[in-house]
């Protein structure tokens, strides 16, 4: 895995924006063209293999959590264990999650969290890096088949002619950015979609459901946000009696809760790629990472070293945490390099790549494209 610079397109910003991808350069810059990491085709091998297995031990983890009921230690309440429960139950399938990787000083990847309800970078991981790859080098090859597995996610969700609504806040203009391309997914197997953001959906206590814009019922929804939250707004006491069939299925919330962290280093302990957690920091005296059990994108994580504290600043730093032993990771060119490695109906579909000059990948951090040597 190497870090290497190339000299960016001269017009990649019209480029990207060609493709939908406006979000490039919002804040801060986020999109690379001037670089990217290239690994040999075992190191992509090797992602693949992990990422598979981790997957599967994730689920298994879930089913452990439902089947011995330990919501309470992870703090879900009643509400959200009951939709959680009978989404598993129901065995409804999901389209997609992005594990967070990064290459350990014993050289095996490690697993840092499941971002599997709401994950982004999505766009970025699909379409843009394979049009940067193509662009700048013809016939070059990377690991990433998200685009034709997402449509056959799709597909398999046997949906029929009923109308999907896609959802996501529309004041984020990254949540609209992997929206809309996950819609455009979606419309490619055939499914009939239909954009509603989430401050214009209503519930009608006539009807018993939630309507969009123009009044049309929703009955299937996909949703760019996490499950928790909704159910904390004022509309959310009525989605557990609102009929909807929801995509991500609930149970992906707890598959993406941070505290299954602590569950599957339990149920697999010493396992090469699945660090250590635990709900207290105690056993971790050479140094550890505190996150947010409901953190997103780097907020209220802290890393703990040699006496030091490296804060990134949030809304969640009164919320129970989880922690991780500190590890070392490779750093090139002053950047740390966290793998985006992206499960599609239950199998590894490819990879993209963020690297940030901290410790903490946060909404600082770049997006690079990679090929396959």
């Amino acid at each position: 895995m190497i870090r290497r610079k190339i000299s960016p397109r001269k017009d990649w910003a019209q480029r990207v924006e060609a493709q939908g991808f406006m979000y490039h350069s919002l804040e801060c810059p986020y999109w690379e063209d001037g670089a990217y990491y290239e690994f040999t085709e075992a190191q992509a091998l090797e992602i693949e293999r992990v990422s598979n297995e981790l997957h599967t031990k994730c689920l298994q983890a879930v089913d452990f959590v439902i089947a011995n009921n330990l919501f309470s230690r992870l703090g879900i309440n009643e509400g959200t264990k009951d939709l959680i429960t009978e989404s598993w139950e129901r065995v409804e399938p999901g389209v997609y999650g992005r594990f967070d990787l990064v290459y350990g000083p014993d050289g095996n990847l490690k697993l840092l969290e499941y971002n599997a309800e709401n994950p982004i970078s999505l766009f970025e991981a699909s379409a843009i890096q394979r049009k940067w790859a193509e662009d700048q080098f013809a016939g070059a090859r990377q690991s990433n088949a998200i685009c034709e597995q997402l449509r056959a996610a799709w597909q398999r969700l046997d949906l029929g002619n009923n109308l999907v609504h896609f959802s996501c806040d529309q004041f984020s203009a990254e949540d609209i950015g992997n929206l809309e391309y996950m819609r455009m997914e979606a419309d490619a197997a055939g499914v009939a979609t239909k954009l509603v953001y989430l401050q214009q959906m209503e519930y009608s206590h006539e009807l018993g459901r939630f309507v969009d814009q123009d009044g049309i019922p929703i009955k299937i929804w996909f949703k760019l946000y996490p499950l928790s939250w909704l159910l904390n707004e004022p509309n959310g006491k009525f989605i557990p009696k609102a009929q909807l069939r929801i995509i991500e299925p609930p149970w992906k919330a707890l598959l993406d809760h941070k505290g299954l962290l602590v569950v599957l280093s339990e149920l697999f302990p010493n396992h090469p790629n699945i660090l250590p957690c635990s709900f207290s920091p105690e056993k971790f005296s050479a140094g550890y990472v505190r996150k947010p059990i409901g953190g997103i994108q780097g907020s209220n994580v802290s890393v703990h070293l040699h006496g030091k504290v490296i804060l990134k600043e949030g809304n969640f730093g009164e919320e129970t945490a989880v922690y991780q032993p500190f590890i070392e990771t490779t750093v090139q060119d002053g950047r740390h390099a966290v793998l985006g490695s992206w499960i599609i109906g239950d199998r590894y579909a490819g990879f993209g790549i963020r690297d940030s000059l901290g410790l903490i990948t946060d909404t600082t951090c770049l997006f690079l494209p990679h090929v396959i040597t």
